[in-house]
């Protein structure tokens, strides 16, 4: 009887260290937990759901939707970028959607950041046709590697072009794919606001004057680039990174 016992406690950690757990469910376990529900939306992306973070715009006429997507290690309220954007968006007039990303490639192995890719497109699809039910502009607001992707995605067409991108901190984590990063930047049609943090990652640092360099050298109009010095984890910081979006917004006439 105690053998019997015994294996019924120990089982379920056996089978718990057989069934190793993705960082996206633990992600989205948290966020259900903590967030308020009536924010909590799931979504469906081929044959897989993912959850959404939705806010309404809370002012009298609406713009339209913000959409945003985190780097592929960060979640829908995570306090770099993210979660003051999708937070403050609304009070501008703009409903915000953040997706959580797919879980992270296993490697940078051509084979698995295409499979990443096309998992993240699936979602993009899905946010922007849920955005687009609501009346107004769509605009997207991406960071790290996920706005990488988003920009070579769009430069390809395989994506339907929002009316505004922001890029936040955006690079691609293959080194030798900045150098196409700036090209696809500097062909998009997309008025792009490139935001990054003077202390940001070198590879990005790497490549910064290069973009300004080929979206001069294809006469791309509407491209702004924005360093913003600072604590990045500061309230005071976050409000700069937010008037930078607003002020480039309103540049627009949005």
């Amino acid at each position: 009887m105690r053998v019997v016992l015994l294996f019924l406690l120990l089982f379920p950690f056996t089978l718990w260290a057989d069934s190793p757990v993705s960082t996206e469910f633990w992600q989205r376990a948290d966020l259900e937990r903590q967030l308020d529900q009536d924010e909590v939306k799931v979504l469906t992306a081929g044959d897989t759901e993912f959850l959404t973070l939705q806010l309404p715009a809370m002012t009298a006429e609406v713009k339209g939707t913000a959409l945003l997507i985190p780097d592929g290690s960060q979640h829908p309220a995570s306090p770099r970028y993210i979660q003051t954007l999708r937070q403050q968006l609304i009070d501008y007039g703009w409903n915000t959607i953040a997706i959580l990303p797919p879980e992270p490639a296993a490697d940078d192995s051509p084979e698995a950041l295409e499979l990443y890719q096309q998992q993240l497109l699936q979602r993009v699809v899905a946010a922007g046709t849920a955005a687009r039910q609501d009346n107004g502009y769509l605009i997207v607001l991406a960071q790290g590697n996920n706005g990488a992707f988003l920009a070579q995605l769009y430069a390809d067409k395989k994506l339907p072009e929002p009316e505004s991108l922001v890029l936040l901190s955006a690079y691609h984590p293959v080194n030798s794919s900045n150098k196409q990063l700036a090209q696809w930047i500097a062909k998009l049609a997309i008025p792009t606001l490139d935001l990054k943090h003077y202390k940001d990652s070198t590879v990005l640092e790497g490549h910064w004057r290069l973009r300004q360099q080929w979206v001069n050298k294809e006469n791309k109009l509407l491209y702004r680039q924005r360093e913003l010095p600072g604590d990045m984890k500061s309230p005071l910081w976050q409000q700069q990174m937010l008037k930078e979006v607003y002020g480039w917004l309103s540049y627009q006439g949005y």
